[in-house]
């Protein structure tokens, strides 16, 4: 997934804010032109707290390809 699409920071963590249907057009990009791997992580309130407290995690999430969130809280934020 060659391109990086935007994002905000909450607390440090990076959170995607694209469409669902951007999102999807980008994994998809991804898989057919790109042999380098990522992965994609789902963020939610408790994980963003956890790695506001852990460089460490939070570094794993930060590289993440994707930091999707997961439920309204971090939406809302």
């Amino acid at each position: 997934m060659g391109e990086q699409i935007p994002a905000i920071f909450l607390f440090g963590v990076k959170v995607n804010t694209e469409t669902e249907d951007e999102v999807l057009e980008f994994i998809v990009k991804g898989l057919q032109n790109s042999k380098k791997k990522g992965y994609i992580v789902t963020l939610n309130p408790e994980i963003i707290v956890h790695a506001n407290n852990d460089r460490r995690f939070r570094d794993v999430l930060n590289n993440a390809r994707l930091g999707l969130p997961d439920g309204m809280g971090v939406i809302w934020c």
